[in-house]
């Protein structure tokens, strides 16, 4: 008969341990609704204060006509762009984050200064099939795609050391739509340009913007160099390219870029209709910045930007090229919640086992309503943890979180296990289980060793109790 109890009971205990688990997973949903409102509320910060910058320029676009047959056949004098992009490309991005909070929610933003420099050459006309006196010099404009154009302030605009005008807005080159142009009156002796005798125009930018999370740019000059660096610790580097070298400190992180045109798949100058180039910085909510940038689509064959007969479509080359850093937080409160709640059938089958041993050796009769309860207290302690890391930060929720249950557990397990000292063993294994837990959630890339190796030491813990036990009598020691 007693064989009978207790195997009936281990297989309650057994159930009573997947339904207590099952119910800790419901925490899982609940953290997974709180990320998507910090999302939610990160998107809506982003959209007043600015979104995640894309910086894609500057390029020198200069208009130019040609005759070519319409659809029926008829020569007519068609309006084109020739495209250029820097011979050197030089950018030092000067990143100032802050916390901008809405609630118990904050997302990171920035004020950004960058600073632009650099060199254009002519390119070779024959190549591109453009007769010298087609160009339309005076309407050329130096132009910079921008994702956010709200809040941007520029500093400074020179060209060949002559200061231009920027003005809102580059048709034919924009991000989102937007972005800023200088028209370049002193080309009117651009024809010289393509002359031996002037070799280089030089540029230098200074503009200063507000935006959200992250930052991006496109490598286009045939020699790029950028620096960025921010008082940030967490810093995540993505996109088409690495920084070739960086320095990452404790509360501050610098970067720094060397790229060359040869690792891009689109060329230093190149013709295309007037639509221009379109590109958009995505679903911020979603995927931003680093590089995650798309071509807008459009429905007409002029969106395709080429050369004559390359069929290379180099909207979607820039928006494959794009890079830069995120401000990003490694692990998030709500990451660590989620993971603490993967541990809860540890948690669960250990503490439930401690209660069917003392049943077992003792000859105590615990209800399975009792085991229930124990099993409400041990599931509640991720609710806890959830609600007070919204307020207090993770670190000192654990540790209130812990006290609670341990003492929840601890009192009402003096009352069930019919004495204070077989409390306090239950007390000393959840206090070993939520030490050794936090240890293991601050080891991300060992978190998976030192777990695998705790529950190897509890299965050899609980082999030791139980190794003279006999199962059949149920009492210890026959």
């Amino acid at each position: 008969m007693q064989k009978a109890r207790y195997t009936g009971k281990m297989i309650v205990v057994g159930v009573l341990v997947i339904v207590c688990w099952v119910t800790s997973l419901f925490v899982l949903g609940l953290v997974s609704e709180r990320e998507g409102r910090q999302v939610e509320v990160s998107n809506q910060i982003a959209e007043e204060w600015g979104r995640p910058q894309l910086v894609a320029g500057p390029v020198l676009v200069v208009p130019f006509t040609r005759l070519e047959r319409n659809p029926i056949g008829v020569l007519e004098n068609t309006r084109k762009n020739l495209y250029i992009l820097p011979k050197t490309l030089e950018i030092d991005n000067q990143i100032s984050p802050e916390l901008r909070k809405r609630g118990i929610f904050h997302t990171p933003v920035y004020r950004d200064v960058v600073h632009m420099s650099g060199t254009f050459i002519a390119p070779d006309l024959t190549e591109l099939g453009i007769t010298q006196g087609s160009l339309l010099v005076k309407e050329a404009e130096l132009v910079v795609g921008l994702s956010d154009t709200r809040n941007i302030v520029a500093k400074e605009a020179t060209w060949n050391d002559v200061a231009i005008s920027l003005a809102p807005g580059s048709g034919p080159w924009s991000v989102n739509g937007m972005g800023i142009h200088a028209k370049l009156p002193s080309l009117s002796s651009l024809s010289s340009f393509w002359s031996a005798t002037v070799k280089e125009q030089d540029f230098n930018l200074e503009l200063s913007f507000t935006g959200s999370r992250g930052v991006s740019f496109l490598p286009l000059g045939d020699n790029t160099q950028i620096t960025a660096g921010a008082p940030w610790p967490s810093p995540s580097f993505a996109g088409a390219y690495l920084p070739t070298s960086e320095s990452l400190e404790e509360d501050n992180f610098t970067a720094t870029w060397q790229i060359s045109s040869l690792g891009r798949s689109y060329p230093s100058a190149w013709e295309g209709s007037v639509d221009g180039i379109k590109l958009n910085s995505g679903d911020y909510g979603n995927d931003y910045g680093g590089g995650l940038f798309a071509p807008t689509p459009t429905p007409t064959t002029r969106s395709l930007y080429v050369n004559p007969g390359s069929g290379q479509n180099y909207e979607q080359a820039l928006a494959s090229s794009a890079f830069g850093v995120d401000l990003f937080s490694s692990v998030t409160f709500y990451t660590l919640v989620s993971r603490t709640v993967k541990y809860a059938i540890l948690f669960i089958a250990l503490t439930f086992l401690a209660f069917y041993l003392f049943e077992v050796i003792s000859g105590l009769r615990i209800h399975p309503f009792q085991y229930l309860l124990v099993g409400a207290g041990l599931v509640i302690f991720y609710l806890l943890l959830l609600s007070f890391s919204e307020h207090i930060g993770f670190g000192l929720s654990y540790l209130l979180s812990c006290i609670m249950t341990l003492g929840l557990i601890t009192s009402y397990s003096a009352s069930v296990l019919k004495a204070r000292g077989r409390s306090w063993i239950i007390a000393g294994i959840l206090t070993i289980l939520y030490t050794y837990l936090y240890a293991v959630l601050q080891l991300e890339n060992y978190a998976l060793l030192f777990g695998t190796l705790f529950l190897f030491i509890a299965l050899a813990a609980v082999m030791y109790v139980t190794r003279k036990l006999n199962w059949y009598g149920a009492e210890a020691g026959e």
